[in-house]
């Protein structure tokens, strides 16, 4: 199912702003669609975890962190 749905033209329907953390080694999510993401959201700041794969949140925690604090202090 996921490699065939594409649920691309309900970006348009995102209107908040969007932390985006991808792994650059994920195979489910690549970091191809966080790249689309970011350029499409009005919005989106991408946050890339250049050694991690689908769960940067568990296999880099302390970098991941560091991230998702400052994304959210704006």
């Amino acid at each position: 199912m996921l490699l065939e749905a594409d649920a691309r033209q309900l970006a348009g329907c995102i209107r908040c702003p969007v932390g985006l953390f991808f792994g650059a080694r994920d195979a489910i999510t690549p970091i191809g669609a966080g790249r689309w993401l970011a350029e499409n959201l009005d919005d989106a700041r991408l946050y890339e975890f250049p050694h991690a794969s689908h769960a940067p949140f568990l296999s880099h925690e302390d970098d991941f962190v560091a991230r998702l604090t400052t994304h959210l202090d704006g």
